[in-house]
């Protein structure tokens, strides 16, 4: 995972639509089966190639491999997950602030405000960096 994020001010998004386009995460990841590199043999013969047990999830844009799974995985959605969250900002006192963006999209957070909301932290809390 790259270790530098970018960010997205998001707060003047008024649609789950406009803040996936702003960000570049309007897109669904694909599951596609991984082909295992086969390296020559001892007589420089190179082995015919073969399916890998683990599938590529991949970036359907830009046709990146964002991580390498097992059959069972299901990759998230961020389509989905943007639209389950939006429902606080349309029936509650929620805003959004920004979105962080590693690696193409294989990884993201979404930063939220509440004004109502009142947090203390205390001398053992952990905080996140972002």
């Amino acid at each position: 995972m790259s270790k530098i994020a970018t960010q997205y001010d998001v707060a003047t998004c008024n649609s789950p639509e406009e803040l996936l386009a702003m960000c570049g995460l309007d897109w669904e990841p694909e599951t596609q089966t991984a082909i295992a590199k086969c390296q020559p043999n001892a007589f420089g013969e190179r082995a015919t190639r073969q399916e890998s047990k683990f599938r590529a999830i991949v970036n359907p844009l830009t046709s990146e491999v964002l991580t390498f799974a097992s059959p069972r995985f299901k990759p998230n959605s961020h389509v989905k997950q943007v639209h389950d969250v939006w429902g606080l900002v349309t029936h509650g006192n929620v805003t959004p602030h920004k979105v962080s963006v590693w690696d193409g999209g294989g990884r993201i957070a979404l930063q939220f405000r509440c004004n109502d909301l009142e947090v203390k932290i205390g001398p053992k809390s952990v905080i996140s960096p972002l």
